[in-house]
């Protein structure tokens, strides 16, 4: 019975033996892995060390980052952390976010207002698709995609919609609300007509071609009667005439006036004018109610694998 006893005891003591030294550092313990073992002492030997060659541990490397994800030209991924309320979570950043900016806009607006702005670097190697980009709040869970759009918005008829490729150098207003033409467009030099019946947020830029310019350029001004003439000066840049015009001013200047001084008639005329369409797009997620907090937010952009192209916090 002592012998069983004895050999217990024996068995437990090498266990302990054995989790203080995994406790202790086992092989990860410089001494367990180079170094030195010692000489027995006087007489059998001197104490001095053996000499044995050290042995390196592999060193634990990351995952090789996958390629084929990333888009030729425009960044490596790093990943980052960030915080809420649920918790603490790993962000892989896009390959896009080298040169592409979420800014806050009018993020704490109400809905009419509320609208944040993308920009591409005119550095960008190349046109980028955004329709399978996403705006999300992290401190909310929610999200929304891009979605598609226009690149020449109709007026009066039903616009067709399909991916929303842009250029470098591009500026995108997202807002929240519904489209005021219904849809998610490009600009250009026309579509400075819209704002004369709807009120966009930001404004469009005023940039259609002045209705004396078009005049010369279309008509024979010389031979239009003075009353013709006036209603022409006086017509402001983008604005549809929707006044009376007199019998007087002419079949020609009444249809001058009321065929090629509008978003129609100027787009027939010059879509195919070099610099007609703007590197700025309105683009609308179509809510019918805000999606931002109007402080304590963060608003993430992520592409369409869900990697972080840029983050706002207000």
């Amino acid at each position: 019975m002592n012998a069983v006893r004895d050999l217990i005891l024996f068995i437990l003591f090498l266990i302990m033996l054995g989790v203080v030294w995994v406790y202790s550092g086992g092989a990860e313990r410089s001494i367990a892995r180079g170094g030195a073992l010692l000489e027995p002492p006087a007489p059998l030997g001197g104490g001095r060390a053996y000499d044995v060659p050290s042995v390196a541990l592999r060193p634990r490397t990351a995952p090789d980052d996958d390629d084929d994800t990333n888009p030729s030209g425009w960044g490596p991924s790093v990943v980052t952390t960030f915080t809420n309320f649920l918790g603490t979570f790993s962000e892989e950043s896009s390959p896009y976010a080298k040169y592409v900016t979420l800014e806050r806009g009018r993020a704490d607006s109400d809905l009419a207002g509320e609208y944040v702005i993308i920009r591409v670097s005119k550095s960008a190697p190349s046109k980028v698709t955004v329709s399978d980009w996403r705006i999300e709040s992290t401190q909310q869970n929610i999200g929304v995609s891009l979605g598609s759009g226009t690149e020449l918005p109709s007026a009066n008829q039903v616009n067709i919609e399909g991916p929303i490729t842009v250029n470098p150098g591009a500026v995108l207003y997202v807002s929240t609300r519904r489209s005021e033409v219904g849809v998610s467009f490009r600009t250009n030099i026309c579509t400075g007509y819209f704002e004369q019946f709807q009120n966009f947020t930001p404004s469009l830029k005023l940039e259609c071609p002045r209705a004396d310019d078009e005049a010369e350029r279309l008509i024979n001004v010389a031979g239009l009667p003075d009353m013709c003439r006036d209603e022409i000066d006086k017509l402001g840049r983008c604005i549809y005439h929707i006044n009376a015009l007199p019998g007087a001013i002419g079949a020609l200047c009444q249809d001058f006036l009321l065929t090629k001084m509008t978003y129609v008639g100027c787009v027939n005329q010059h879509r195919n004018d070099p610099g007609f369409y703007k590197d700025e797009w309105r683009l609308y997620l179509r809510r019918d109610q805000q999606l931002w907090k109007s402080k304590y937010e963060r608003i993430r952009l992520v592409d369409e694998n869900k990697k972080v192209i840029d983050v706002v916090s207000y």
